[in-house]
């Protein structure tokens, strides 16, 4: 066994005069190395070389934080340490905190920035009404040219949803589940088309307009229809009139 150079040598442990005895009978301050606490950060960096080493803790009470020597033991090296056990400062993410000292019961955290998480109070979760608050709605990573305020957007595989107005260039609905109906108000009804100048077709027809009156003598032009006396040759224009009407709308071939 070697002797160790240098040190004052013990046969046996350190205590005090008795168990009675309340005086300590180290210091941590006088120690090499090891965890002690300091009043403020010009004490911690007024420990001497000699009683610093590699890995050594210490608490600054000014503050209330931790700190350790990491990859050397000048002053330089103090890292400060982030474990989550009874800190009350700012942890970032990166170090497994929230960079929030505290949150607001029921408001729901979104990241901030890449090191810290926030709150907002638009961002709500209501666990006595089971309810989710939220200030605009966009389930698809897509961006439209535009959304209706208040208004769902639909566009067969995405949701929108906006409170203020945008440009829209989705409509509400581009294709029904195979089966599903559509049900209509029985008081005032529903219209299909709100003026004549917007456009409509069916089976993948190109939209038109409202089609113009029916004149007996040309059905190509603007008509304009009189019951009485119609000969043959003008039934024949009606009717074919209406079936251009029809088939420019898509219903027939």
């Amino acid at each position: 066994m070697a002797v160790i150079p240098g040190g004052v040598r013990f046969t046996g442990f350190v205590a005090p005069s008795d168990t009675a005895d309340t005086y300590y009978v180290t210091d941590p301050i006088y120690a090499k190395g090891g965890y002690r606490e300091v009043v403020d950060l010009t004490a911690r960096d007024a420990i001497t070389t000699e009683r610093r080493r590699e890995g050594m803790m210490v608490f600054v009470q000014s503050n209330s934080k931790f700190y350790y020597l990491l990859g050397g033991i000048d002053n330089s090296n103090w890292t400060e340490f982030t474990g989550s056990g009874g800190v009350s400062y700012p942890i970032t993410v990166d170090k497994g905190g929230t960079g929030l000292t505290a949150v607001v019961s029921g408001r729901l955290l979104f990241g901030n920035d890449t090191s810290t998480l926030a709150a907002s109070s638009s961002l709500t979760w209501s666990e006595a009404n089971k309810q989710l608050s939220l200030p605009g709605l966009v389930l698809t990573s897509k961006t439209l040219g535009s959304i209706t305020a208040g208004q769902l957007e639909y566009n067969g595989s995405s949701l929108y949803f906006s409170t203020t107005a945008l440009l829209r260039s989705k409509v509400l609905l581009e294709t029904f589940d195979d089966g599903q109906n559509i049900t209509l108000g029985t008081v005032n009804g529903t219209q299909i088309g709100t003026a004549a100048s917007q456009k409509l077709a069916f089976y993948g027809a190109t939209p038109v307009t409202q089609r113009g009156p029916y004149n007996i003598s040309n059905y190509a032009i603007l008509r304009d229809l009189d019951a009485q006396d119609l000969d043959l040759d003008q039934i024949g224009n009606l009717l074919g009139t209406l079936l251009e009407d029809l088939k420019a709308l898509g219903l027939f071939s």
